[in-house]
């Protein structure tokens, strides 16, 4: 009788134990979609600003974009990228994330977007577009980063 008490004791132990892990493992995971929700939040700040310069320095070194199919990689060739977007257009864009998942320091995020292009200087009527985006993410030195975009625009 004592040797079951004992081991009924044992697996209660255990799954108590068990119970704080996923409790832990479920609050670290909350901390980092908290932590890339606000990495999304100074994006889109700089996007909607306007502020190229500011965008450029959020964005990560290795960070690679596939827009409707087209790729954008290399330093060089991103920051030109954002300067003429955000120069031409005056962009109103909102990402409304359907998931993000956490496995250790790689993450994505999955959901759809929403935007409003409206011409900076040729007076044009305003666009408004929306779609699909996958995003992926890296923890690098204990931060969230942007690592790498995959945007696809609807009917385009």
């Amino acid at each position: 009788m004592l040797e079951r008490l004992l081991a009924l004791a044992l697996v209660a132990a255990a799954l108590a134990a068990c119970e704080r892990d996923t409790a832990g493992t479920a609050a670290a995971i909350e901390a980092d979609v908290a932590a890339i929700e606000a990495v999304n939040a100074r994006i889109l700040g700089a996007l909607n600003a306007g502020d190229w310069a500011r965008l450029n320095e959020l964005t990560h070194d290795e960070y690679v974009a596939i827009i409707n199919g087209r790729p954008i990689a290399g330093r060089e060739r991103l920051e030109a990228s954002n300067q003429g977007f955000l120069e031409q257009w005056q962009d109103e864009e909102a990402w409304l994330p359907d998931e993000t998942v956490v496995d250790g320091d790689l993450a994505f995020q999955r959901g759809s977007f929403t935007m409003t292009l409206t011409p900076r200087q040729s007076g044009g009527e305003p666009r408004a577009l929306e779609g699909t985006y996958l995003h992926i993410y890296q923890r690098k030195a204990g931060r969230w980063e942007l690592t790498r975009a995959m945007a696809e625009t609807a009917g385009e």
